[in-house]
């Protein structure tokens, strides 16, 4: 547990590699933020991934209340996060399921 608060505490940080698609998908801070914040977080090919699920939205809604609708259809891509640094490696729109090893 003690790892993991690490991580989202350090979990702000961005790879070169993800600033730029961040910047190329046009994608805003804000929305990152509340996808890390709310979003579920699986394990796929070694590293973290986070992505908005039924359940993470429902939450997510309940908390911002009627900011979250502004940004509700917007919330459809996924993060791939660094399990030792906490760095954010790349962001990338979610069109089909990830792969699990």
């Amino acid at each position: 547990m003690a790892r993991e608060n690490r991580n989202n505490e350090r979990g702000n940080r961005f790879t070169k590699h993800a600033q730029e698609r961040v910047q190329q998908r046009g994608i805003p801070k804000e929305r990152i933020d509340i996808v890390i914040r709310f979003g579920e977080r699986k394990w796929s090919r070694g590293a973290r991934s986070v992505h908005m699920t039924k359940r993470a939205r429902l939450k997510a809604a309940r908390h911002l209340g009627k900011h979250y609708a502004q940004v509700a259809d917007k919330l459809n891509f996924y993060l791939i996060i660094c399990p030792h640094t906490g760095a954010v490696r790349t962001v990338a729109p979610r069109k089909r399921r990830l792969r699990r090893k």
